[in-house]
């Protein structure tokens, strides 16, 4: 099914909504921040870390080593991971992230070809996880870009705990 859809002429956001799933339930709604960080990144010696801030004092807020690849990217990625894993499926989630246009075009305009390829791409696996994640949650989940560095008090406590994690 989703390499019929990402091979005909439907558009995209009907290929994503057929990779993805409706969501079929809206309790409440969660925002969270999140943001990626690697320390040497290209290089041998790369740390990268993965940080999710929901607000002041959470006990959700997480700093994390990023498992596998060492990149800056795949930073950015394991946090939305994260989110996923962390928050309640039935809730309406939306997910600012800072200015990781990759991230924003692996999961949605990359996304239905990636899938139908078997997410053969660079963090695939954190992908193809994320897309199971998001496919199994009955509640929505939004994207939303925000800019790095802009002076956002929640971005910048995300960028934070992504580079404490790594």
């Amino acid at each position: 099914m989703v390499i019929d859809a990402a091979n005909s002429k439907i558009p995209l956001d009907g290929q994503i909504r057929r990779l993805y799933g409706d969501s079929t339930t809206r309790q409440g709604e969660v925002q969270v921040y999140v943001d990626g960080s690697c320390f040497n990144n290209g290089k041998p010696n790369a740390k990268a870390g993965a940080g999710v801030y929901f607000g002041t004092g959470n006990q959700n807020n997480t700093a994390a080593r990023v498992p596998g690849k060492q990149t800056n990217q795949r930073g950015e990625i394991y946090a939305i991971f994260l989110v996923l894993k962390i928050t309640d499926p039935h809730a309406a989630l939306s997910i600012y992230y800072s200015d990781s246009e990759y991230t924003l075009k692996m999961l949605t305009e990359r996304a239905p070809s990636n899938s139908s390829m078997g997410w053969k791409v660079e963090h695939g696996d954190l992908l193809a996880d994320i897309a199971y994640l998001i496919k199994s949650r009955p509640g929505p989940v939004d994207f939303r870009k925000v800019k790095a560095h802009s002076g956002n008090a929640h971005n910048d406590a995300a960028d934070v705990l992504a580079k404490t994690g790594a």
